[in-house]
């Protein structure tokens, strides 16, 4: 048969990966940090503990207990917050973010550290909110006038392939025995 002349594989492309980010049992504290530094990282400005009695099943998932914080941010409405129930953000690569939520009738943000983009809603749904983030910077998730109920936190980003392209050059008098390519 015919044989190519240059062997090799090819790169893969980068596969989707996503992670999440474990609240415990007894909820979300102020000082510790949660995820993969180097990956994504999020904290809490204040104590989420887990909410007594809320269980539910949101998107087909099955969740044990929601978090929420006990204060409502401040400063709010497309300010950076310093205090009460907010979510900061750290993204070491390109990625994107999910809260799982209980619905409110209250406007979110998810807003850069230096306040160049702030994706804002006015109803928080019984679902899902999924934002994107560029590698290095920090966000900030909050409702104005309000506190988050959280049942999950999960991100995605691509990890690069782990496969290397191999060229192996076929000389005029093709393979020898005893000799190794690549």
């Amino acid at each position: 048969g015919v044989m190519p002349m240059d062997w090799g594989t090819t790169k893969v492309m980068a596969k989707t990966v996503t992670n999440n980010i474990e609240i415990p049992a007894d909820g979300l504290k102020a000082g510790t940090v949660y995820g993969d530094a180097s990956l994504v990282s999020c904290e809490v400005l204040a104590d989420m503990p887990a909410k007594a009695d809320s269980a539910a099943e949101v998107d087909g998932v099955k969740y044990d207990f929601m978090v929420q914080g006990a204060a409502n941010p401040k400063p709010n409405k497309g300010d950076i917050p310093t205090e009460g129930a907010a979510f900061k953000i750290t993204a070491a690569v390109d990625s994107s973010i999910t809260f799982v939520t209980k619905g409110a009738a209250k406007t979110y943000h998810f807003v850069d550290a230096d306040k160049t983009n702030d994706v804002t809603g006015t109803e928080v749904p019984t679902g899902s909110l999924t934002f994107e983030m560029t590698a290095g910077k920090t966000y900030y998730f909050y409702l104005d006038g309000s506190k988050a109920c959280v049942y999950g936190i999960s991100y995605k980003y691509e990890q690069a392939s782990d496969y290397q392209k191999e060229v192996v050059a076929i000389g005029a008098d093709g393979f020898k025995a005893g000799e190794t390519y690549g």
